[in-house]
């Protein structure tokens, strides 16, 4: 099976601008084109490449086929204050669901939760997508929709239920947010023609041929079903999503919605968003602090032996963005061929390699008008700063600042959130890094019976960094120097600066 160091590599900006070149060129206006790009950009970075840009040849052959209409413009009608419809009017999934996210997420702000229902829609690529436009609002999400049948029911063998992804996910703090973005079956379908695409096998235990038998072959298994996980579970799943996304609706459901490369008719997809407010029970500080404590109480859980490191839902997906973001984007050179065709239809400039693409972009960005100025105003503070000018009036240095109180480990103990003699307000004190800090406002969290009450009156730097609330990690000598923490790896001290600037923030 190929890895991502035997494909080539392509910038994010070069593939999203091919990207819009093709829909442009296939009669999709710009904004639209804009919309569905980035989505189809966001997947691949994400390394949700059975979604990404490798789409675009089937979703062009539709529009060609006369069964995807490209200037469709999805309508929005408000039902009630907090539930309303979106008609995606056959055209591109990503812009029914973003107008339908976005509708979701204006009547969450006011009434605390929005209700979408979209039919007549088409593929809308990852979930993820949708998910975070609402944790970027500050948004929690349901995200829900049908696909074309490809898994029995539990104990059939005929096609009958889309594998169709369930996705949810809340903002955190410092930490990742938490995404969730799974298919029903034991592997999305797109994964199987990923693999057709790339002349690969699969696994044997991800479907059946038309004979009934497991296969590793991605065209057999096209030919029969593919495998819910969980055996009943994932079957009930795929069903549940079909009432939310089809029964709902109004779209196509029960094996009817049409498969994205058969172009005899439109898909008819329905989908189903929800966006919820998550400061309708406590603040949304403190809302995103206990998210903080959920993905720190994860990550840092008691691992079996074989295991290295435990992610958070969704976080192995953040990591794939940060480091494609850097390297860019792999594609085998079937997809880099099938791309550069669909841009060859259109008359637009084929993917570039890396270097090539970098410095197009560079001279591209350099002639801006504002990189024009910029250089301008450059140059003239270069003429100011070595033209010479009158000696400077050197005022006297401004005093050191005074410093209000200082304390060492045994006089910030009473400051544990109980009242005492020298604590008669019961104030919540913690060291981190040598700085005191007032944390009395979270006393739910760092006062008695909170889960960081062990650092109320401590000094909390190295069980912040270590994400451990265990006394181990409290100085044990009141009267000894501070724990320097010299001993921390990078990982840690990356978690010490987080917390030490949101504490400073605060």
């Amino acid at each position: 099976m190929a890895t991502d160091t035997d494909k080539q590599h392509f910038p994010a900006s070069e593939v999203l601008r091919l990207a819009i070149d093709i829909l442009r060129g296939n009669g999709v206006p710009s904004e639209g084109a804009e919309t569905v790009a980035k989505c189809l950009v966001a997947a691949d970075l994400r390394g949700v490449d059975t979604h990404g840009c490798n789409r675009l040849p089937s979703y062009m052959d539709r529009i060609r086929q006369g069964v995807l209409d490209p200037k469709a413009t999805p309508t929005v009608s408000e039902v009630t204050p907090v539930v309303a419809q979106v008609d995606g009017r056959n055209g591109f999934g990503f812009l029914a669901a973003s107008a339908g996210i976005d509708k979701a997420i204006e009547m969450a702000r006011i009434y605390g939760i929005g209700m979408v229902s979209i039919k007549h829609s088409n593929h809308f690529g990852m979930s993820a997508w949708i998910v975070q436009r609402a944790i970027e609002a500050d948004m929690m999400s349901l995200v829900f929709t049908n696909s074309s049948p490809a898994l029995p029911a539990f104990g059939g063998m005929s096609k009958l239920l889309g594998v169709s992804p369930l996705a949810c996910g809340a903002p955190a703090g410092k930490t990742r947010p938490f995404i969730l973005d799974m298919a029903p079956s034991i592997a999305a379908r797109g994964k199987i023609y990923k693999a057709k695409r790339r002349g690969e096998s699969i696994p044997l235990d991800w479907a059946l041929d038309a004979n009934g038998e497991p296969t590793d072959d991605p065209s057999k298994a096209l030919e029969g079903v593919m495998l819910p996980m969980g055996g009943p579970k994932g079957s009930a799943l795929a069903i549940m999503m079909d009432v939310f996304s089809g029964v709902l609706s109004g779209s196509a459901f029960a094996g009817h919605v049409t498969n994205p490369y058969d172009p005899s008719k439109p898909a008819d997809v329905g989908h189903f968003l929800v966006a919820i407010k998550p400061d309708l029970f406590l603040s949304l500080d403190e809302f995103k602090e206990r998210m903080d404590y959920l993905y720190q109480r994860v990550v840092g859980s008691d691992k079996r032996p074989d295991v290295d490191r435990i992610y958070f839902p969704g976080e192995m997906e953040q990591i794939s963005q940060d480091r494609r973001e850097k390297e860019g984007i792999p594609y085998a050179a079937t997809e880099v061929t099938a791309l550069n065709e669909e841009a060859r239809k259109v008359g637009a400039e084929p993917l570039r390699t890396e270097a090539g693409a970098l410095v197009s972009e560079y001279i591209r960005t350099l002639l801006t008008p504002l990189n024009l100025t910029l250089l301008l105003l450059t140059l003239f503070a270069a003429y100011r700063i070595f033209t010479p000018r009158p000696n400077t009036i050197h005022l006297p240095a401004p005093p050191p600042p005074i410093v209000f109180r200082t304390f060492n480990p045994r006089t910030l103990l009473p400051y544990n959130g109980t009242q005492s003699t020298a604590n008669p307000n019961g104030s919540i004190y913690m060291g981190v890094k040598g700085k005191v800090f007032d944390v009395t406002p979270g006393r739910n969290f760092y006062g008695p019976g909170g889960p960081y009450e062990n650092f109320a009156g401590r000094d909390a730097t190295r069980g912040l960094a270590c994400q451990s609330f265990d006394e181990s990690m409290l100085t044990k000598d009141l009267d000894g120097p501070l724990d320097d923490c010299k001993d921390l790896g990078p990982d840690e001290l990356e978690n010490l600066k987080g917390w030490y600037e949101r504490f400073s923030e605060k």
